[in-house]
């Protein structure tokens, strides 16, 4: 569930923000809010589990990773929500009128969580790669 709502949440902001500049349109803008929604709380009991399965913190590079991710992400989660509330507050009167420095803060998040995520999923599996590696 936490893959596709990341997903959903990955495609639908880029499509905004595209369309946005592009079109100075914002199609789909409830989905990525209400999904959002959706979203914060799945991650933060994802979040719970993943922590309880991974303590205790032991330095080594993915975790370093896995928590700038889990703090992007919550950055991101955060000025969403204050997006969301804005959003939210203007349904159904013309568009939102989102301020752009929590705008930029949710932007730049949302694209440091595409980087750390990628970057500890990859440093989880060339982890793993190395003990599979030393079992044969």
């Amino acid at each position: 569930m936490l893959a596709a709502l990341l997903a959903f949440e990955t495609l639908g902001g880029l499509v905004l923000f595209c369309a946005r500049l592009v079109l100075g349109t914002r199609p789909g803008e409830a989905a990525h809010v209400l999904v959002g929604v959706v979203l914060t709380f799945v991650y933060g009991a994802y979040q719970w589990s993943h922590w309880r399965r991974v303590r205790p913190w032991r330095g080594r590079l993915e975790d370093a990773l896995g928590l700038t991710a889990a703090l992007a992400l919550a950055l991101t989660q955060v000025s969403g929500l204050a997006l969301g509330a804005q959003w939210w507050q203007h349904r159904g009167a013309g568009p939102a009128l989102y301020p752009p420095a929590l705008s930029a803060v949710h932007n730049i998040a949302s694209m440091l969580v595409l980087t750390f995520i990628a970057s500890h999923v990859g440093a989880v599996l060339w982890r793993d790669r190395g003990r599979r590696a030393a079992e044969h």
